[in-house]
């Protein structure tokens, strides 16, 4: 006996061990579907009329979608809404205004049920209604609120008087009073009708459900498992794709009769167990989702999610504080669109969203807020090693987000008390310290947590003020580096109070990001470009400078560096895009590649850039999450209508779990799940309509003699984002090229149309920009009596013998003219020479009088250079190059003690003073800077693209030694010194005006400082000369 119990435990150790070894080493797929258990489901609003007031939904064969309502009928094709109402007064209106059912016939037929009158069915291309009233011929009652296919081509239509039914062959209806219906069903009002997928006929009445099986010979009652029959009210009957038929109930919920039983079972709440949840609700409107998903639409409660695997329910509200979620909680009517599309509707309410999309979550947390409320932005995250994601607010605060998605802890913020809680101020960066602490940067200094992250310290280090901003922080080895708007720093946490040391170089810049590499060097973003630092050497590059020839690294803000598995780096930026370094083969030059504007990344702004496994980038934007092609480029840009709910990110705020999702932080989490982002497979139609909104025929248009106008509007039926959608279109036969046209803009137009046969062809793009097959429409103009052949034949004879006659004439005439126009051409010849020489002259010097005219315009007539009004237009001209990217300086100078000379030596002595001043400035500086006199003696000098600072400081030190060399005049030797101010665009401004007065207080500091000096803009010391 023991041999077998220590053989058994041998067995179990076999089998237990691995088992356990994997539990603890593989990351559940719990971890990633958490993310869709928590996720809030985004809605698209689309502002719906006020006179319409939806009660029922359907989708035609064409694709346009019809809304039943207590107004009229309408449909709508993705930008317009087009109605019908009831008018008495005009023959084939619709009989009344109130609809409360819609159903479509095996023909494509639109046939509608009305509150008051009776049955109609509408011919969609000339908006016709065709009216069955009540009556011996007619329905029972003229109050019809249920359609359903007969399979004997016919309608079963539910009225307030019990059950007719239609017969289209012979238009008769049989009543269910007179027996024309199998008995069993009580003859009072229904209000739901259903044939499912095996032909059987459900009822819903205010007594409860029946059912006419396809083998039956009479209805049978069916019974509602707990409640008494005939207690429950239904309005609506459904069929899943599981076979199962749904009922929905004015005060009992909904129930479900599971294919093969004939007892409906109730649904029950899972989110209560008091049984006054679901079960009390009044369910109006039933569709499958899709995924094992059943909604359930109500009165007043919203959405109703059914997960048809585990029987749980999870509600979908209006939440006023989260854009994205339902508009209203009234439901009386739901769709499930040909693209997979939820369309909610109801008074006030058109919401539409894609429940099978699963590529995009937007996370609010579990209660639907994240960071104590909807105000709370995620300005940081880090997800650490355990899985679990960490959440910095930007009122302060971090949430933790255990690894089961479930809310951890929050360590709040609290001012007062800072050296032992988080501020109340924005927290910006986040990252992994020792024996699991966490570094925490905020706007109000750094911290780390401590007890396990129950509690946070304020970390103070000498030389570093305690409260500053810290952006950025990265844990390299034993030191710690430290990011913000007083420049980067780093601590050694192996020495015992160390103090923080500056990095040369880049004490002023402002930080934003800091990654290390395998060489020990660190890649620094800051508002200005990416750095390269190599500690070791304490050396500083700007790689790959971009400049107007070539794609480089931009001077912009830097908020993402990642290093992909290629060796390819890649660097978002706030305000220029993105930039793929793309090492060279075998020491050839690094190509570097822009994803921009014009590539699809809208105004170039780009928050936060992370890398999927397959080397796809992934950007939140302001427009949207924007992903990038690793090795093609191409954009995709995701928004509303692909379940991004959070507008806008903010910078810097990513990170990716260990399952490969990436997270985005802005007023939630936006999730994106890469390996299930697939773009649509569906391929809309288009569909064409008159100027009246009509569908047009597709056999065409053909047009008489006296028509020669075509107008016709068109759609394509994609309604997850038609405002993205653009189109083209071309007259096939009369033009070759196709016209683009907007979304807002849908209307090919054509006048004088010549007569022949054309054919109008209309294309469109979807938001992921794919080119549907074009739709074809013929038209065909009919020609007048006088644009027939035949008669364009005799036409052409007659004008050929006239021709043949004038000919002769003609001839004769010229003859007789051409010996004197000989003589006259040879008197003109002359003449013009004459004229033409005179010409000459004169053109010469109107040329010469207006290059001085332009000199007197534009140049200072005593020293030749450059006057203001041309100063000002340069100035103008660089400030627009510098919003594009470049950079100049501005310098003015102002000669000191100008006016004795003048005094002294007479206006003479100063021209000759200023003249020199003026060619010794043209020598200091380069071609292509502009030297200008600004008015009596002061000058102006613009530096385009000078470089760094210390190449302008050169300049203004040549310019000073410029000045103490003595200026001759005869016999004279004068001495001038001059004042210097210095702004540079669009460090110190950001246009003229400004730009201007920044160098102008320089200027005036210069003067102050003792003259013969030179100051920077802003600068709170004494630049001059004399290095002060």
């Amino acid at each position: 006996m023991a041999k077998w119990k220590s053989w058994w435990r041998q067995i179990l150790r076999c089998f237990l061990v691995p088992l356990v070894f994997l539990a603890v080493a593989m990351p559940t797929a719990d971890a990633a579907d958490a993310w869709y258990v928590g996720a809030t489901p985004i809605f698209r609003h689309v502002e719906l009329p006020g006179d319409i007031v939806p009660t029922a939904m359907l989708q035609d064969r064409e694709g346009l979608i019809w809304i039943a309502s207590q107004t009229g009928l309408a449909s709508w094709d993705g930008y317009h809404f087009h109605g019908y109402v009831a008018n008495p007064g005009v023959p084939g209106s619709l009989p009344s205004s109130c609809v409360n059912a819609l159903h479509e016939d095996r023909e494509g037929r639109l046939w509608v049920g009305t509150d008051s009158g009776g049955l109609a069915r509408l011919d969609k291309a000339t908006g016709i209604f065709w009216t069955l009233g009540a009556g011996p011929q007619g329905l029972s009652s003229p109050s019809v609120f249920a359609l359903a296919a007969d399979g004997a081509d016919g309608l079963w239509v539910g009225t307030a008087a019990g059950l007719d039914r239609l017969n289209f062959a012979t238009g008769k209806v049989r009543h269910q009073a007179e027996g024309g219906i199998p008995p069993g069903l009580p003859a009072r009002r229904v209000n739901a009708l259903l044939v499912d997928r095996y032909g059987n006929l459900w009822v819903g009445t205010a007594e409860g459900v029946y059912v006419l099986r396809t083998v039956a010979q009479a209805f049978q009652p069916v019974p509602t498992a707990g409640i008494t029959q005939g207690a429950v009210e239904v309005w609506k009957l459904a069929e899943d794709g599981a076979g199962r038929v749904w009922v929905g109930t004015q005060a009992n919920g909904a129930f479900v009769i599971e294919p093969g039983t004939t007892t409906a079972r109730q649904v029950r709440d899972s989110e209560r167990t008091d049984g006054k949840g679901v079960e009390t609700y009044w369910v109006s409107a039933i569709i499958d989702a899709g995924d094992a998903q059943v909604w359930l639409g109500t009165w007043s409660q919203g959405i109703v999610q059914v997960d048809t695997q585990t029987w749980t329910t999870r509600r979908l509200r209006h939440d006023p504080g989260l854009l994205g979620s339902l508009a209203k909680d009234d439901v009386p009517a739901l769709l499930r669109d040909r693209s997979g599309l939820v369309w909610a509707v109801g008074p006030n309410l058109f919401d539409s969203i894609d429940p099978t999309q699963r590529a995009i979550s937007t996370w609010y947390g579990n209660d639907g807020y994240l960071l104590g409320g909807t105000q709370a932005g995620v300005t940081a995250m880090l997800v650490r090693p355990d899985d679990s994601v960490w959440l910095g607010g930007s009122n302060g605060g971090v949430e933790i987000v255990l690894p089961n998605r479930e809310r951890g802890r929050l360590l709040a913020a609290q001012d007062g008390v800072s050296r032992m809680t988080l501020p109340k101020a924005a927290v910006y960066s986040m990252a992994e310290g020792p024996n699991g602490s966490v570094y925490i940067g905020t706007a109000k200094g750094l911290y780390r947590t401590r007890d396990g992250a129950r509690s946070v310290e304020r970390m103070e280090f000498p030389g570093r003020p305690p409260t500053a901003l810290v952006r950025a922080i990265r844990l390299i080895g034993d030191r710690l580096w430290i990011g913000g708007t007083n420049g980067l720093s780093y601590v050694d946490l192996s020495a015992q109070g160390a103090a923080a040391q500056s990095v040369p170089g880049l004490e002023s810049a402002d930080i934003m990001t800091v990654s290390g590499l395998e060489d020990g060097s660190l890649w620094v973003g800051t508002s200005t470009g990416l750095v390269r630092y190599w500690p070791a050497t304490r050396r500083l590059e700007r790689p790959w400078p971009e400049d107007p020839e070539r794609v480089g690294l931009p001077g912009s803000r830097v908020t993402s560096v990642v290093q992909d598995r290629r060796g390819r780096l890649w660097v978002a930026f706030y305000g220029a895009g993105v930039r793929v370094v793309e090492p060279g083969a075998r020491g050839a030059a690094v190509r570097v590649h822009r994803v921009g504007h014009e590539q699809g990344l809208r105004n170039n702004a780009a928050n936060a850039l992370l890398l999927d496994a397959q080397g796809n980038a992934w950007v939140s934007t302001d427009s949207g999450i924007l992903r990038i092609d690793s090795n093609t480029l191409t954009t995709t840009l995701l928004q509303e209508a692909d379940g991004v709910g959070l507008l806008p990110y903010w910078t810097l705020s990513a990170g990716a779990t260990p399952e490969g999702d990436l997270l985005f932080g802005g007023s939630g989490l936006t999730v994106v799940h890469p390996g299930e982002f697939h773009p649509s497979p569906y391929k809309a139609p288009i569909v064409l309509t008159d100027q009246d909104g009509r569908p047009i025929s597709p056999s065409g248009i053909t047009l008489g003699a006296s028509q020669r106008t075509v107008q016709v509007t068109f759609a394509l039926l994609d309604y997850t984002s038609p405002e993205r959608t653009r189109y083209a279109y071309r007259l096939a036969g009369l033009e070759d090229a196709w016209t683009d046209s907007p979304a807002d803009l849908r209307i090919a137009h054509y006048t004088n149309v010549p007569p022949g046969n054309y054919t109008l062809q209309v294309r469109a793009s979807n938001r992921a920009g794919e080119w549907s097959a074009s739709a074809n429409l013929p038209i065909r103009v009919v020609p007048a009596w006088y644009e027939t052949i035949f008669f364009r034949v005799i036409m052409a004879a007659l004008l050929l013998a006239l021709f043949g006659m004038l000919m002769q004439v003609r001839t004769r005439l010229l003859r007789g003219r051409a010996a004197a126009l000989e003589t006259l051409i040879a008197q003109r010849t002359q003449e013009l020479q004459q004229r033409s020489d005179e010409l000459v002259r004169r053109t010469a010097e109107l040329q010469a009088s207006e290059q001085r005219l332009e000199q007197l315009a534009y140049f200072d007539g005593l020293t030749g250079l450059a006057n203001r009004r041309h100063f000002n237009d340069d100035l103008q001209h660089l400030v627009e190059q510098a919003r594009r990217g470049t950079d100049f300086a501005l310098v003015l100078v102002d000669l000191d003690r100008f006016k004795p000379i003048n005094d002294a030596y007479g206006h003479d002595a100063g021209d000759a003073v200023l003249k020199a001043v003026g060619s010794r400035l043209r020598l200091t500086t380069r071609e292509v800077d502009l030297v200008s006199r600004l008015g009596g003696d002061e000058f102006a000098v613009l530096l385009s693209q000078p470089g760094d600072r210390e190449a302008v400081a050169a300049v203004c030190e040549r310019i000073i030694a410029m000045f103490a060399q003595p200026i001759p005049y005869r016999s004279l030797s004068l001495e001038v010194r001059a004042s210097i101010g210095v702004a540079q665009c669009p460090q110190d401004a950001r246009d003229a005006t400004a730009l201007y007065k920044a160098a102008d207080v320089a200027l005036y500091a210069a003067k102050e400082a003792g003259r013969g000096a030179w100051r920077w803009a802003g600068a709170p010391f004494e630049v001059d000369g004399s290095s002060r």
